[in-house]
């Protein structure tokens, strides 16, 4: 057997000797709700996609950089062009994300997200 030794670090770089965050993935300001809420006030539903009455999910990776940037888009699926596009304009248009966490630091992290579009 053997023992993994970690340490954790402050703001500045140095070793923390309080609480340590091993691991917490990145995500959107305010959790959840805050990602629900962003979506109510900006998603807008395609006039394409809504005539010819297109719903589904738009998968979307992307990565989260430590000071909560977004890079790297690629839809990794989507029922069509036009949600992709509109997936891709909120994640642009949007604020920086709250980056991911490993030992106290910030790092760079993949993300995947799914966005529903469904007409009533």
């Amino acid at each position: 057997d053997s023992i993994a030794v970690s340490e954790c670090y402050d703001s500045l770089g140095n070793v923390a000797n309080g609480s340590c965050i091993y691991e917490k993935q990145a995500m959107f300001p305010g959790g959840f709700n805050g990602w629900r809420n962003y979506l109510q006030q900006n998603l807008r539903y395609p006039d394409e996609a809504k005539r010819n009455e297109i719903q589904g999910v738009v998968k979307i990776m992307f990565t989260v950089d430590k000071d909560g940037t977004l890079s790297d888009y690629v839809i990794a699926s989507s029922p069509h062009e036009t949600l992709s596009k509109e997936v891709m304009r909120l994640l642009q248009k949007g604020p920086k994300w709250v980056p991911a966490i490993q030992y106290n630091r910030p790092v760079k992290m993949r993300h995947s997200q799914n966005v529903v579009f469904r007409l009533q």
